[in-house]
């Protein structure tokens, strides 16, 4: 079954568990915070930007006051339209793209396909085919000019972790970058760890950084930008 969905409107915050769908989200006024959870980093996107959750990503989405649209495509229309793109994210760094030189263009194709937006079985007929692999073929060559990932990255279709694990390391990161005064051993204890040294171990084994030092480096982060 082909499925799309395209939401102009994002407020808050939110997660974001891609395991059969591929979203884009375009930021069209102000900037909003992306955690991806296997790149391992925070990263602000501003107006003229945009960033991808791939298939088998976990993120998490700060919208702020921004204007943005979120284009979410299944995983049967990236196969038929452009298989390339998936070991172009496999390889390289997909959290901040420049949509500055395409900006009109996806913006029409964006717009023209919201009339045939639908959760139901589809038909991808000449229009929507071309409109969604003009999107597609965008992201391949953006993918193209960015860092290469580590060949060790911990990417779920690289390297296989337990979903339950993953799941409590994501839930956990979150709450370390969205309520800085709670305590790490708090953290722990929340997310099922049995003490702070046990969360430390996980986390780091999985990050190769201490919940410290990435809260740290968050936060010194968001000071400076």
């Amino acid at each position: 079954m082909f499925m799309f969905k395209i939401t102009k409107q994002l407020n808050g915050s939110f997660c974001l568990n891609n395991q059969d769908y591929l979203t884009m989200i375009y930021v069209h006024d102000g900037e909003i915070d992306v955690f991806h959870h296997h790149l391992h980093k925070v990263t602000k996107v501003p107006s003229g930007y945009y960033t991808i959750i791939p298939f088998n990503e976990l993120s998490y989405v700060s919208t702020n006051t921004s204007q943005c649209t979120m284009v979410t495509i299944n995983a049967m229309i990236v196969s038929t339209l452009a298989r390339d793109v998936i070991q172009q994210w496999l390889s390289h760094d997909y959290s901040l793209l420049s949509y500055h030189h395409h900006k009109q263009m996806i913006q029409n194709h964006i717009n023209q396909l919201i009339d045939y937006t639908s959760l139901t079985d589809l038909h991808l007929n000449t229009e929507v085919t071309f409109r969604i692999s003009y999107l597609l073929m965008v992201l391949i060559n953006d993918l193209n000019t960015q860092t290469p990932l580590s060949l060790n990255m911990n990417h779920p279709l690289k390297q296989k972790y337990l979903l339950s694990n993953q799941m409590r390391i994501f839930d956990a990161t979150i709450d370390l970058i969205t309520n800085p005064h709670k305590s790490i051993a708090a953290i722990a204890t929340d997310y099922g760890f049995y003490d702070q040294s046990h969360f430390t171990k996980a986390f780091k084994k999985y990050r190769q950084i201490t919940p410290y030092a990435f809260r740290q480096s968050y936060l010194k982060d968001m000071y400076y930008k």
